[in-house]
């Protein structure tokens, strides 16, 4: 078919204009759904836009909103995790002392666990005590445990230093204001020092399960060197070591080993 068949066919209406627009003549097809028309806006009034063309358009704009505000936000199971952790935090009351854990667990477990193991040199060759039973061993593990939570006790904020204040009590050592502002302007210091000694404890843990007493004894002096640190860091950073005392000092016949030597 040729161009000219085709224009004859289907013959196009004169140029529009702007003044008097005029349709555009189609052939005969399937007629076409009329659009929705959109109103001209008055003057100070927006466009009517058609219903559907608004949702999609609010809910198009608040999709990255929406998408960035799911990636940020927390699960529901996160925040309830959350919250109640914050409501057992608030819970936790510490009633005892610093002074009192370091009296009533600290040391009475460490002094249990270091007395668990002694050699004693005699005349007649050495003694060496050890736990050996499945009950000895057992009461050795009890002390190594409350030892282990006894360091997390130590790291509970807002835990008082002592029911009342205290003098320094040697040469070189801090009295108990002292030492609550120490702690305080090093509470990391403190708390890795706490943490340090449950490792340490956990290693001896480690050495009673094995029932092996070489390795709970070499674990015991770590644990003497990371006590004496945090001692000298909070307690007593100025010590004072006397000097030993002469033959002639009354005190040389008390501590001496070998005196007559």
């Amino acid at each position: 078919m040729s161009s000219y068949e085709v224009a004859q066919r289907a013959p196009l209406s004169a140029p529009r204009l702007a003044s008097q627009p005029t349709p555009l003549t189609v052939p005969q097809a399937a007629p076409r759904p009329q659009a929705t028309p959109v109103t001209a806006p008055q003057s100070g009034a927006r466009p009517a836009v058609p219903p559907a063309r608004t949702h999609y358009s609010a809910w198009h704009r608040a999709l990255p909103a929406l998408l960035a505000l799911s990636a940020c936000s927390p699960h529901a199971s996160d925040v309830a995790h959350i919250q109640a952790a914050r409501i057992e935090a608030a819970q936790i009351e510490p009633v005892a002392t610093i002074q009192e854990l370091m009296q009533s667990e600290v040391d009475a477990s460490a002094d249990s666990i270091w007395d668990a193991i002694e050699t004693t040199t005699t005349a007649s060759g050495d003694e060496i005590k050890q736990p050996r039973t499945p009950e000895e061993w057992r009461d050795v593990r009890r002390n190594a445990i409350v030892l282990i939570e006894a360091a997390n006790l130590l790291t509970v904020p807002q835990r008082r230093l002592s029911s009342v204040p205290f003098p320094a009590e040697a040469a070189g050592a801090l009295d108990s204001t002292q030492i609550v502002q120490r702690i305080a302007a090093n509470r990391a210091a403190f708390n890795q020092y706490a943490l340090t000694l449950r490792q340490t404890a956990q290693t001896m843990l480690t050495a009673i399960d094995a029932k092996d007493p070489k390795a709970l004894v070499n674990a015991g002096g770590i644990l003497d060197e990371v006590c004496e640190s945090c001692h000298m860091t909070f307690w007593y950073p100025n010590q004072v070591i006397p000097a030993f005392p002469h033959r002639g000092d009354p005190r040389f016949q008390q501590i001496a080993i070998n005196p007559t030597k």
